[in-house]
């Protein structure tokens, strides 16, 4: 089989996973809310579907955007806390929205690509980066106009990361891209394609390195100088961006296997067998590691040895990152059976709050 028909044999898999409609469901897709926590305000920001949601840390809803819902707009990126009293989200209607955060007043900013944004944007160095399906990363300024755009061979999900004067983006191809963040001039000689899908950001450490999960099968170490330092293979494919503490990598895969992974070496320290689908970072909270899997099961792990324990069974698929409120854990729900969009739990596991939009 060629190369082109498997990119579009896993394009279509990735639509009918990410984007196709759902018939008897009580939702029209399968994605995924995408929720983020801003301190500042003590505000969680839900973005689902036709609309996105303001909530207290009581899950109270403060205010949704649009007020009334549009059927041609949907959202699932998590909301980007911009700094300045406001949050971005990028729409299924080829638009970028900036709204204000104490009444969910909002307006499109760019609204020049001619796709979905699938990823949140990137705001670094008083600028918007953004990545669109239609293969193209836009820089903006805070108000959403355009300096620069770079054309990559494929479509982009991944929301891009900047280290010093470079920013990287990957590809639903497999493919890197190292880029001079002022002028988006390539500084690589070539861009490295890992074999697989990149469907999410790299993570990058304080000397620069890039650790980059793949639907290769792998998680791999990329120097600044754009040189492949190791490759960890795993067992099925990786969605999410690895977390990074202290020198180890944490990472979970489409078999339900999390992995502990020596930076320094490449090497595993541990694995461990959730027996469920994981498409999430997991999230450090007080000394312990918290994800959610495809079955709904919340697990804490031991990030020393990979000593597991599920904490709670959710009525619905937990594919979102989870997210740190306080001392609440929140989690983005995808169910079938159910309106809740975001449960909040606390470390051992009991819900405090679950949050179901009002019709």
């Amino acid at each position: 089989m060629t190369k082109r028909k498997l990119f579009l044999i896993l394009t279509l898999i990735l639509a009918a996973l990410l984007l196709g409609a759902c018939s008897g469901s009580r939702f029209q897709t399968t994605s995924w809310p995408g929720v983020t926590y801003d301190p500042e305000t003590e505000q969680i920001y839900v973005a689902y579907n036709q609309q996105v949601y303001a909530l207290d840390t009581a899950g109270e809803e403060q205010w949704r955007f649009p007020a009334e819902a549009n059927a041609r707009a949907t959202y699932y990126a998590a909301p980007v806390v911009v700094g300045d009293g406001s949050i971005l989200v990028g729409g299924y209607d080829n638009i970028l929205y900036k709204i204000d955060e104490d009444n969910g007043i909002g307006e499109p900013i760019f609204s020049d690509a001619d796709n979905r944004f699938i990823s949140s944007p990137l705001v670094a160095d008083e600028r918007i980066y953004v990545a669109n399906a239609n293969h193209e990363l836009y820089a903006l300024s805070l108000s959403g106009e355009e300096s620069w755009e770079f054309e990559a061979d494929q479509s982009i999900w991944a929301s891009p990361v900047v280290n010093g004067a470079a920013i990287y983006v990957a590809t639903l191809d497999g493919t890197l891209y190292a880029l001079e963040k002022s002028d988006h001039t390539e500084i690589w000689d070539q861009p490295i394609n890992f074999g697989g899908a990149i469907v999410n950001a790299p993570i990058i450490d304080a000397d620069g390195t890039l650790y980059v999960g793949s639907f290769g099968n792998t998680v791999s170490a990329v120097s600044p100088a754009g040189n492949v330092l190791w490759q960890f293979p795993t067992e099925a494919w990786v969605w999410a961006t690895p977390l990074l503490v202290d020198g180890t990598l944490y990472v979970g895969d489409q078999s339900g296997t999390m992995y502990a992974i020596d930076t320094a070496t490449g090497s595993e320290i541990w694995s461990a067998d959730l027996k469920s689908t994981i498409l999430s970072t997991p999230v450090m909270f007080e000394d312990a590691l918290y994800i959610g899997t495809e079955n709904g099961e919340v697990f804490t792990i031991d990030p020393a040895d990979g000593a597991s324990k599920k904490i709670q069974n959710v009525d619905g698929k937990l594919f979102s990152n989870p997210v740190v409120a306080n001392d609440l854990l929140l989690f983005g729900v995808l169910s079938e059976e159910s309106d809740v969009i975001v449960v909040a739990l606390e470390t051992s596991g009991f819900e405090q709050w679950s949050f179901a939009p009002e019709k």
